[in-house]
């Protein structure tokens, strides 16, 4: 007989041994309570964050459903991340993933989620309505970079490993995270660095002088997941001495659309640079997440004065009417729940009608500029989009 239901506490130690043994079937061994603390610690319980397909009481699949606060532009967005998704090898083909994530997708659509993100393969999510987007930029450095064209200061940055939420430089490193335009709420300092540790991620602070100068996390020696600094102009010395006293070969960083004085920084120095579309999402609030990602790019590039009315077919078969409209330096959004009144498109310059996968690609990627959608222009609207969806790896699950 076989059981749909959503986890309970007494489940917690079977689920966490079911997805320990489906992923480390993948070709390395696994052990979530040290990848992902944040969500498996031993002083964690989200077992009710996972929905569960069970026979004669046994777990067959998994798929977690994990609610995280993003502040975006100041507007609080509740995101739910799709993570731990696993079906026993002799269950497969039997629609536990499919019914699982429909149970996900119901419980985001009527607990009030904005948005759903998650990682893995782009066909197999996209038949739940995820589509590829973020538009992140990755920069590769190898050492040559900063021995030809970088001068000196490096001598001056140290690395102190950050052991544990009672470290000293916990709350300066919390204070320089939640300076940015958009993060995540991470809660205390205690959940705070278990984000920091997620995904085999070793948080550092840089000292300068041997003062506090900003943070960094290693991912296995290959790239910094994660950064922040009291002066961006540190950054290339930080990446020297670390290249140095790490001897490294090579490193990437992934950098934010938003942070446009990082990419400044570091497309001077690097190798190599890419766009990347890290995460796939789902988007449910199209109007919320837009007049917020509109208002953060607003703040690093004006957004030309416009109006465009977007008729998105969603998930459900339901059309999301959006009407957005720049004017004198401001960004507002309208939606039906706003009043008819609010919504006539008669006075939009364009009116697109667009599916659920090609809006979330066409609004959030950099995509944009080189398909056209069906549409006689594509959806290259004034200088508003790609908009800046993104997420730090240490918080995906």
């Amino acid at each position: 007989m076989t059981e749909f239901c959503t986890g309970k506490a007494s489940d917690r130690e079977d689920i966490i041994d079911f997805i320990n043994m489906v992923f480390s079937q993948t070709g390395q061994p696994h052990d979530f309570k040290i990848l992902l603390p944040k969500l498996y610690a031993d002083d964690s319980d989200t077992s009710a964050c996972h929905f569960l397909a069970k026979e004669d009481g046994k777990i067959k699949a998994v798929v977690g459903l994990f609610p995280t606060e993003h502040v975006t532009g100041g507007q609080r967005l509740k995101i739910g991340h799709i993570g731990s998704v696993s079906v026993h090898k002799y269950a497969r083909g039997r629609g536990y993933m499919k019914q699982l994530m429909a149970m996900a997708y119901d419980a985001a659509k009527h607990g009030g989620y904005d948005a759903l993100v998650l990682g893995g393969k782009k066909n197999r999510y996209q038949y739940f309505g995820f589509q590829p987007t973020e538009a992140a930029a990755k920069y590769s450095f190898i050492p040559e970079n900063f021995s030809h064209q970088y001068k000196g200061g490096h001598d001056a940055i140290s690395f102190e490993r950050v052991e544990d939420e009672h470290s000293t430089y916990i709350s300066e490193i919390r204070a320089l995270y939640e300076k940015r335009p958009v993060y995540t709420d991470r809660g205390d300092d205690r959940q705070f660095f278990k984000v920091l540790c997620s995904w085999h991620s070793i948080p550092y602070a840089v000292l300068k002088n041997g003062h506090f100068a900003g943070y960094i996390t290693d991912l296995c020696g290959q790239c910094i997941g994660e950064w922040g600094f009291l002066e961006i102009s540190d950054f290339p010395a930080v990446l020297a001495a670390w290249f140095l006293q790490q001897k490294l070969t090579s490193l990437t960083i992934c950098v934010p659309p938003y942070d446009t004085a990082a990419c400044e920084v570091l497309g001077k120095y690097c190798e190599s640079f890419s766009p990347v579309m890290r995460h796939n999402w789902h988007i449910l609030n199209f109007g919320k997440i837009i007049e917020a990602l509109m208002c953060v790019k607003n703040s690093i590039e004006s957004l030309e004065e416009g109006s465009l009315m977007l008729r998105i077919k969603k998930y459900d078969g339901n059309i999301e009417l959006c009407k957005l409209v720049v004017r004198d330096g401001d960004v507002k959004t309208w939606t039906e729940s706003m009043g008819a009144e609010k919504m006539n498109a008669g006075d939009c310059e364009r009116d697109v009608a667009i599916g659920l996968l090609e809006a979330e690609e066409a609004l959030f990627s950099a995509a944009v500029n080189y398909r056209s959608y069906g549409l006689d222009d594509g959806l290259r609207y004034k200088n508003w989009f790609p908009l800046p969806l993104c997420i730090d790896e240490n918080d995906a699950c």
